[in-house]
């Protein structure tokens, strides 16, 4: 058993004498070649029918210019719309779809200060 023991340890002590004579290149070495690192995204991948590129943002824009109060306009306006036959919403009040009020002009500017 012991000689098996010292078998195996001749053995080990003998594996770094056979190893090839050149080893890892140097790091600090420039003209050292080095696999090329592959890229991985951090994210998750984008979903299928996301636009690429920035768009029309002018119609954007006006999409937007269309509900001037915001969130309010937007649910007035989906009250508005046509609910298709056989759908279970209800038909909107009165008082939920009165009309936008006109908005209040701009203040006068206030007169230059001078001294």
């Amino acid at each position: 058993m012991h000689a098996l023991f010292r078998a195996a340890a001749l053995a080990a002590t003998c594996i770094p004498l056979v190893a090839p004579a050149s080893g890892p290149a140097d790091p600090a070495d420039p003209a050292a070649s080095a696999p090329r690192p592959t890229y991985r995204s951090v994210l998750p991948p984008r979903p299928a029918g996301v636009a690429e590129g920035p768009g029309d943002w002018k119609r954007a824009n006006a999409e937007v210019a269309r509900f001037p109060r915001g969130h309010i306009d937007i649910l007035r306006w989906e009250q508005q719309q046509v609910a298709p036959a056989g759908s279970p919403r209800l038909a909107p009040r009165a008082a939920d779809v009165a009309p936008t009020p006109a908005p209040t002009p701009a203040p006068a500017p206030a007169p230059a200060h001078r001294h």
